[in-house]
């Protein structure tokens, strides 16, 4: 069975809708949240116990998703020392080792942050309110996987 190129196509492009869209709410949260604690401090002398904890929890999720994005862009940090001192002609080899370290790095990332995940699940501990800490840690196997995945293609396919 062969995939329809249009059709990889615009399934690639849902998940990055899916991306972008998630990242905007999550800031549009953020905002909402502290402005909320603003007014509820400011006005009523109270404010929502685990706002803060919450906000820095979101904080993460923009990171390892903003982190996913520029994966997606290009636009990652990158340690290219070695292009400094070669060649033209040589640079997208090097650009080939760099996506293959990176995807290494990135596997050996989420293999550990999955087993960090697992240990998180068996004991059970609340981060905020009553949502589990490990549901709150979900977010960097995700991201490292997904960023794995990538520079996986990139080292294969990329021209």
């Amino acid at each position: 069975m062969q995939i329809d190129e249009s059709n990889k196509n615009k399934a690639i492009n849902v998940i990055h809708f899916i991306e972008d869209s998630f990242i905007v709410l999550l800031i549009i949260g953020i905002v909402v949240i502290a402005l909320s604690q603003i007014v509820l401090r400011n006005l009523f002398d109270d404010g929502i116990i685990w706002a803060e904890s919450l906000v820095r929890v979101m904080v993460l999720w923009i990171a390892m998703t903003g982190a996913m994005i520029a994966t997606r862009k290009g636009k990652h940090l990158k340690i290219d020392v070695l292009s400094h001192f070669s060649k033209k002609n040589d640079l997208k080899k090097i650009e080939k080792i760099n996506n293959a370290f990176a995807f290494v790095v990135c596997l050996v990332i989420f293999y550990n942050s999955l087993r960090y995940v697992q240990t998180e699940f068996e004991y059970s501990v609340s981060a905020v309110g009553i949502i589990p800490s490990w549901i709150i840690s979900m977010i960097i196997p995700i991201a490292f996987g997904v960023m794995s995945i990538r520079f996986f293609i990139y080292t294969i396919y990329k021209k």
